[in-house]
């Protein structure tokens, strides 16, 4: 386990490997978004032997709810919540980072279902129904959001820019139809607009200490989806305007799943050329279930950290017992 157990540093933080927890939807919140004792309940074990450990995705603001027990970062009223949840992480010797999203208007019933022809004849999605200065505004809430969480105390933040979010669906030309405008769909620059501006708005809100990790789609895997040439594209802007890391998940309509693919590390081919193409640590996350797996996706060279989380959301202590049988 030579490649597994190498500390990594990172902006004065030392890494104690190269495991981290993916991020995963607890539904543990309170009705108003507040970390519960069940979401503490949630990391305490499970985080324990990871080097970074990625919370679940939070929203920025209300509309940005997935569901009524997703965690907000929208208000001073979320701080103290995220204060005990940091501190646990940090007992546990984790690096923390919490997930930042938003889910477009997924909660709105009409929104809802937004690939399937059969739901929405139109193909009508959030990335079409807000405006512009709607989306400025959401790209601000993000680094209002993300001063909360340097406030109560995490290392960074992760932009969730991957799956049928918002951030993604503006990036993504199947459901961005935007035909004119800052965040139209017919360009790179206009589909990657609203990623670009969330990372600047949270850079410009935190310490330049404070990590900012990017999670983009590897692709699409659909015809007139975005594509692996996008995917590097975009993590070369996104590292030349102060991502610290790029993480690999996938698009609207697989969500974290390669439909190719479910051997170790499915999204590996991609990450493997953006690794290539950025001086910033990149992460792979999908089908890893063992430690011996993610000791050879480190030795190929595939990524230079590697997350785990279905594995770790069936077994609280993975890697606890992963560690230990390699110690």
């Amino acid at each position: 386990m030579k490649h597994l157990l190498t500390p990594l540093e990172l902006k004065g933080r030392r890494i104690k490997n190269r495991l981290l927890l993916a991020p995963s939807g607890t539904a543990t919140g309170s009705p108003e978004g507040l970390v519960t004792g069940k979401t503490l309940d949630w990391f305490r074990q499970r985080s324990k032997g990871f080097g970074i450990t990625v919370t679940e995705h939070t929203a920025v603001d209300t509309l940005g709810q997935y569901h009524p027990n997703m965690l907000t970062a929208a208000s001073d009223h979320c701080i103290p919540g995220l204060q005990r949840l940091s501190s646990l992480l940090r007992e546990n010797g984790c690096v923390s980072l919490l997930q930042l999203d938003h889910d477009g208007g997924w909660n709105l019933e009409q929104l809802r279902g937004c690939l399937d022809p059969l739901k929405n004849p139109e193909m009508t999605s959030p990335a079409d129904t807000l405006s512009d200065s709607a989306l400025a505004r959401i790209a601000e809430d993000f680094g209002s959001a993300a001063a909360r969480v340097q406030k109560a105390g995490f290392d960074g933040v992760q932009i969730k820019g991957s799956h049928v979010f918002l951030i993604h669906m503006l990036f993504s030309p199947l459901t961005n139809h935007r035909s004119s405008g800052p965040y139209a769909g017919g360009s790179f620059q206009g589909r990657s607009r609203l990623f670009l501006e969330v990372l600047q708005s949270i850079r410009a809100r935190v310490s330049a200490s404070f990590l900012i990790s990017a999670r983009i789609a590897a692709e699409d895997f659909c015809p007139g989806g975005s594509t692996v040439e996008d995917a590097i594209q975009l993590a070369k802007l996104l590292e030349q305007n102060g991502a610290d890391l790029i993480d690999l998940s996938g698009g609207v309509k697989y969500y974290y799943t390669n439909p190719y693919s479910n051997k170790p590390g499915y999204f590996g081919a991609a990450a493997a050329r953006i690794r290539a193409a950025v001086s910033v640590p990149v992460v792979l996350t999908g089908g890893v279930h063992t430690p011996e797996q993610a000791e050879r996706l480190l030795q190929e060279e595939t990524a230079d950290i590697i997350g785990v989380c279905r594995a770790a959301r069936e077994n609280e202590y993975w890697a606890q017992q992963a560690l230990s049988s390699h110690g």
